[in-house]
C-alpha cells in the first residue's frame, strides 16, 4: 500500500513453499590441514564434529567479484566458528558468531573454509554454501522502486551491498 510503513502491508497475499533434494558432504577423514580439504561444490551441504578436530573444505574455480555465502543451519551449536581462507591460507572472513558468512571474493582461486569449535563440546555442525555473481546494480538498491530482484528457488541467497551511512538502506 501507498504511503504504508516498510513492513506492514494488508490485503490479500499468497505465500509459495517449495522443497529441493540438496547435496550433502560429509567431512572425509583426514582433512584436519589446508592439503587435506574435503572438496565441496556451490549449493552443497556439508558437515561433521567438531571441536575434536578442524575441519578444512574446498572449493574450486570461484572468481573475483562473486560472492560467497556460508549458513549454519539446522541445531548446529553456537560454539561453531567458520573461516574463509584464500589460495595462500590466509583467513580473510570470520564469523564468530556461528551466524555464517558472507564475503565478496577479492581474486580468482580457489578458496578454504576452516571450521573449528569451542569450549570443549563435541558437537555435529551443520552448514550450507552459496556462491553467486553479483552485478554492478547491488549499490544502487535504496528504495523499492530499484529493489534487487533475488530470484526464485530453493536457494541459498547471499547478498553484497554496501552500506555508506547509518541512514542508508539496501532493498532486495
Amino acid at each position: 500500500n501507498a504511503g504504508a510503513e516498510i513492513g506492514i502491508f494488508t490485503g490479500s497475499y499468497q505465500l509459495s513453499v517449495t522443497h529441493s533434494t540438496q547435496t550433502f558432504t560429509s567431512e572425509v577423514e583426514p582433512n584436519d590441514l589446508p592439503n587435506q580439504a574435503t572438496i565441496i561444490t556451490n549449493g552443497t551441504y556439508f558437515g561433521g564434529t567438531v571441536p575434536s578436530d578442524i575441519d578444512y573444505y574446498q572449493i574450486n574455480g570461484l572468481t573475483a567479484g562473486q560472492s560467497l555465502a556460508v549458513s549454519l543451519v539446522g541445531n548446529t551449536p553456537s560454539n561453531i566458528q567458520i573461516s574463509l581462507l584464500d589460495s595462500n591460507n590466509d583467513t580473510i572472513a570470520t564469523d564468530f558468531l556461528s551466524q555464517g558468512l558472507v564475503r565478496v571474493l577479492p581474486s580468482s582461486g580457489n578458496y578454504r573454509l576452516k571450521v573449528t569449535g569451542s569450549g570443549g563440546v563435541v558437537a555435529f555442525y551443520l552448514a550450507a554454501i552459496s556462491v553467486r555473481n553479483v552485478s554492478g546494480t547491488l549499490l544502487t538498491n535504496n528504495d523499492f522502486a530499484t529493489a534487487q530482484s533475488l530470484g526464485t528457488g530453493p536457494q541459498l541467497l547471499p547478498v553484497a551491498g554496501r552500506l555508506t551511512s547509518l541512514t542508508s538502506a539496501q532493498v532486495y
